[in-house]
């Protein structure tokens, strides 16, 4: 159970995010996407949705759950912020999907062809900065709901803290995917380890924000 605790983990990050929905929209894409895979079409024998989807939805999960808590307990502000950063991630479930086509479209160019490199770097770069995206909102949705916490109903708090392990879950599973990723071109570690570095930081934070042994282990 997290400390209670008003303190709101601080992110650089946030400030970003407007900008980020912004530059969504300038390439022809809505912030507010609602097509969401299930259960089924991620166990479907293709290659997407896949990992970097299921993170993106987790994130989504965590925020949802904020928001009904948020809701009950009339935080118009922390609703907003959690509405905002959910939307956000509906999007990257479907934005990752599509980084990893392109990057396969950019694997099949002819070898000898002088822009396979540049191509399929690029595309490896996209495909790594949507998972740190994906963490970056999920530690920012774990501190808006930790922070917002003490004032929902008792009823709904449990499910506030579902909500924490869900966005720390969903960040934990976003940085995997991009390490993965950085590691596969040196250009793409060099252009993303620092970003990837923050949304580690900010993730630390929010484990020693809100951790607490359950608890079954306090029982032990």
């Amino acid at each position: 159970v997290p400390a209670q605790s008003a303190h709101v983990v601080r992110h650089p990050l946030r400030q970003g995010r407007s900008a980020r929905c912004r530059l969504a929209l300038r390439h022809g894409v809505s912030p507010n996407a609602t097509n969401t895979p299930d259960a089924g079409a991620v166990a479907a024998a293709e290659p997407t949705p896949a990992g970097g989807s299921v993170a993106a939805l987790a994130g989504a999960l965590a925020a949802s759950l904020g928001i009904m808590g948020t809701r009950l307990g009339h935080d118009v502000e922390s609703e907003r912020q959690l509405t905002q950063m959910q939307h956000r991630l509906r999007q990257l479930i479907q934005d990752d999907a599509h980084a990893y086509n392109q990057l396969m479209s950019a694997y099949k160019i002819p070898k000898q062809e002088p822009e396979r490199p540049r191509s399929i770097s690029m595309a490896l770069h996209l495909a790594t900065e949507i998972p740190i995206e994906v963490a970056e909102l999920a530690c920012e949705i774990g501190s808006v709901i930790h922070a917002s916490t003490p004032s929902v109903k008792q009823a709904v708090r449990s499910d506030m803290i579902v909500g924490m392990i869900m966005a720390i879950a969903a960040a934990e599973a976003g940085l995997h995917t991009a390490s993965y990723n950085m590691q596969l071109n040196q250009h793409v570690m060099e252009s993303t380890s620092a970003r990837a570095a923050r949304a580690i930081r900010n993730l630390e934070e929010l484990k020693r924000l809100c951790y607490t042994p359950p608890p079954f282990e306090s029982a032990l």
